[in-house]
C-alpha cells in the first residue's frame, strides 16, 4: 500500500509537519514500491533520498532493476533527512527508478523526495532544487570554533522560525550555541565530505552540554551511521567509532530534535588515533531487526560440542558467549546475550533442537551482521547476507532432533568483524489469531478474528505462555483462560468509555458488517 499523507495526518504525519518539503510525503507499507520514469544524460549520478532514518522503516532505491542502496536506520526520530544511498553510471535516455520499502521492514517507510545528482553536489535543504556544491574531500577535520567568526562556509544549517546557531564566548573560549525554540528538527551539516576507504573507521567526537530542556540529539556521518547520546547539563566528552561502508559522500551531521539550548565545541571527525578491533564485543553491531517475531530458541542453550567459550578473547579463533552492555543491547538480541565468532576462521558451530512437536516448520536465522552460511537438517545450505533475516527453508520434524550448522564466510572488505547468531521459529501473525486492539489515532476499540489457519505448528503467543505454565507446574486459574476469556476481562472494567461494550456486542458488530466469518481469500 502506498499512501500520500498531508502534514496533519496521524502516524508521524503531525511530527513531520515542519520537515515535509511540500506539506506532504509518502508512506510505503512493507513490500510497497513506487515506480518513476526518468530521462538522464550519460554520466555518473549519486542517488539521494529524503526519508525518515528510523530502524525498521528504511527505504531502498532501484534503477533499471538493480538495487542502488538503502537508507540507514537509526534512533526513533521522526525527521525527514537526506541520505545518499549509492552511486551509479547511467547512459543517455529513459530509465526506471523504483523507491521501495526495504525488505525486512516491520513498519511503513516514509519518503519525501528522491534525487539523482551529479557528484560533488548535495541536497541539504528541503527542496530537490536546493543543491549545495561540496568542498574537496578530506580525510578528516577539526572544528573547535575558536577561529570561526561565525558559522560559515564549511557548514550548512537549516534554522527556521525561532531557531539559530551562533559562535559565542563562554567559559573563556569560543563555542557554538544552538537555540531551538520551536522543537522542530534543526540539522547542522558539514559541507566537506570525508575521504574514507571502505572498511576503514571514522570517529566523531565533541564536547557538549545542554542549557535548557534539550533532550534529543542525533550525531553521526551520513551514509555511515548515527547515534543518539544522552546530553546532560554538565560538560561531557562524547565519541563514537563507525565502520565505513562502500559509497559516499560522507558528511558529518548533528540534528537537534527537541526544544532548548545547547552548547558544543571541539568537534573532531576523522580516523581514530588507534583503530579499534571490530571483534570487540558490541563494537560494530548490525542494525536492529524490529521485524523479529516468532518462537525464540536461545542458541547458546543448543550448542553441540565445545567450540563456545565464555572467555571473550578477540582473535583466538573460537566462538564466545558475550553479554552486551545495556546501551548495546539492540532489539536484535534477546536476554542481552549473543554468540560471536572471534576470527574469520572460527570453526563451524552445530546446534541441536530436540523435543519439538512433530510437523512442518519454517525456520529463520536472525541477522548475522556479516556473511555466513547456514544449513538446517534436510535443507540445502544458504548464504546469510548481513542486514536481513535469512530463510533456512521448511523442515518436517519427526522423532529425530533437528540440527543447524553455522559457519563464517569470506568477509566483506567494507564490513570486517564477527558473525553474530540468533535463531527463530515462527509464531502466528495477526491474521491467524484473535486479538483486541486499543485505539491508535482514533477512538474505536477493535476486535480481530482469525482470517487464516496458522501455518504448520505455529501457535499464538498466549497459547505458548499457557503451555509453558503447565510445563513449569503453575496451576493458577488465569493460565486456563482462553483468548476470549482474556478479552472479556479486558473490556469488563467499569470505565465509562466501555459502558455497554462486551465481546458479544463486538462479535455482533462484525457480523452486521458481513466480515466476521470471512477468510482472507474471501476478503
Amino acid at each position: 500500500m502506498v499512501q500520500r499523507l498531508d502534514s496533519t495526518a496521524r502516524d508521524f504525519g503531525a511530527m513531520a509537519r515542519d520537515t515535509a518539503a511540500a506539506g506532504a510525503f509518502v508512506r510505503l507499507a512493507p513490500g510497497a514500491r513506487l515506480e518513476f520514469a526518468v530521462v538522464t544524460e550519460a554520466g555518473t549520478y549519486e542517488v539521494w533520498v529524503r526519508a525518515f532514518t528510523i530502524d525498521g522503516r528504511t527505504t531502498s532505491v532501484l534503477v533499471d532493476g538493480r538495487e542502488v542502496g538503502a537508507t540507514l536506520g537509526g534512533p526513533d526520530s521522526p525527521a525527514l533527512q537526506w541520505s545518499m544511498v549509492g552511486r551509479l553510471a547511467l547512459g543517455a535516455g529513459p530509465h526506471k527508478l523504483v523507491v521501495a520499502s526495504t525488505a525486512g521492514n516491520a513498519k511503513p517507510a516514509y519518503v519525501d523526495a528522491v534525487l539523482l545528482a551529479e557528484p560533488h553536489w548535495a541536497p541539504l535543504g528541503r527542496s530537490v532544487a536546493d543543491l549545495t556544491r561540496l568542498e574537496s574531500p578530506a580525510p578528516g577535520f577539526r572544528a573547535d570554533f575558536e577561529t570561526l567568526g561565525d558559522l560559515s562556509a564549511p557548514w550548512r544549517a537549516n534554522p527556521t522560525g525561532d531557531q539559530w546557531l551562533r559562535v559565542v564566548e563562554s567559559d573563556g573560549r569560543r563555542l557554538l550555541r544552538v537555540h531551538n525554540g520551536s522543537g522542530a528538527p534543526l540539522t547542522l551539516t558539514a559541507l566537506q565530505p570525508l575521504a574514507l576507504p571502505p572498511g576503514s573507521q571514522v570517529r566523531i567526537s565533541f564536547r557538549v552540554r545542554k542549557l535548557t530542556l534539550l533532550e534529543g540529539l542525533v550525531a553521526g556521518v551520513t551514509g555511515v551511521g548515527q547515534w543518539s547520546p544522552m546530553v546532560r547539563r554538565d560538560w561531557q566528552h562524547l565519541e563514537r567509532v563507525f565502520l565505513v561502508p562502500a559509497g559516499g559522500p560522507f558528511l558529518p551531521r548533528l540534528t537537534f530534535l527537541a526544544a532548548g539550548d545547547t552548547e558544543l565545541d571541539d568537534l573532531v571527525v576523522g580516523p581514530p588515533e588507534q583503530p579499534v578491533s571490530p571483534y570487540e564485543t558490541g563494537r560494530f553491531l548490525p542494525p536492529p531487526l524490529l521485524s523479529r517475531a516468532g518462537r525464540l530458541f536461545e542458541l547458546e542453550r543448543h550448542v553441540v560440542g565445545d567450540e563456545v567459550t565464555t572467555a571473550d578473547v578477540d582473535g583466538d579463533g573460537r566462538w564466545a558467549l558475550c553479554r552486551l552492555a545495556r546501551d548495546e543491547n539492540v532489539p536484535m538480541f534477546s536476554r542481552g546475550t549473543v554468540l560471536k565468532s572471534e576470527s574469520q576462521n572460527s570453526p563451524p558451530l552445530r546446534f541441536r533442537f530436540a523435543d519439538l512437536p512433530p510437523g512442518p516448520y519454517s525456520a529463520w536465522l536472525g541477522d548475522t551482521g556479516r556473511p555466513a552460511t547456514a544449513e538446517l537438517s534436510g535443507c540445502p545450505a544458504v548464504r546469510c547476507e548481513p542486514g536481513r533475516q535469512t530463510s533456512l527453508g521448511r523442515v518436517v520434524i519427526g522423532d529425530s532432533p533437528v540440527e543447524l550448522r553455522l559457519a563464517t564466510a569470506a568477509p566483506q572488505p567494507h564490513n570486517p568483524g564477527p558473525v553474530y547468531a540468533d535463531y527463530l521459529l515462527p509464531a502466528t501473525t495477526f491474521l491467524e489469531h484473535s486479538d483486541l486492539y486499543s485505539a491508535y489515532g482514533h477512538y474505536w476499540l477493535q476486535l480481530a478474528r482469525p482470517a487464516l489457519t496458522p501455518y504448520a505448528e505455529c501457535r499464538p503467543n498466549a497459547e505458548v505462555f499457557r503451555s509453558l505454565a503447565r510445563r513449569m507446574g503453575f496451576d493458577d486459574p488465569c493460565f486456563d483462560d482462553s483468548d476470549d476469556d482474556m478479552i472479556r476481562q479486558a473490556i469488563s472494567s467499569r470505565h465509562p468509555y466501555l459502558e455497554g461494550i462486551t465481546l458479544d456486542v463486538l462479535v455482533q458488530e462484525l457480523k452486521s458488517k458481513g466480515i466476521a466469518q470471512k477468510t482472507f481469500a474471501e476478503a
